[in-house]
């Protein structure tokens, strides 16, 4: 899962991957009504699902602005 942020209104964009291990999108479902993203008072909490081993999952992070600018 990546994040993409702008600071300057959509000309550039940067990306950050925010999990560590692939996960499957396919066996079941459908799973883009489940992914969001929330940010405020520079955090930004991406949510997302998947299947990892079968078995049908929501994860989240919370990362702070600064964090997701360091690379």
């Amino acid at each position: 899962m990546f994040v993409a942020w702008s600071r300057d209104g959509g000309v550039t964009w940067r990306e950050r991957r925010v999990n560590r291990e692939m996960i499957d999108m396919q066996p079941k479902g459908f799973f883009g009504d489940y992914n969001n993203i929330a940010a405020q008072s520079g955090r930004v909490v991406p949510v997302w699902t998947g299947v990892k081993d079968g078995v049908t999952s929501v994860w989240a992070g919370v990362l702070s602005l600064s964090e997701l600018e360091r690379n």
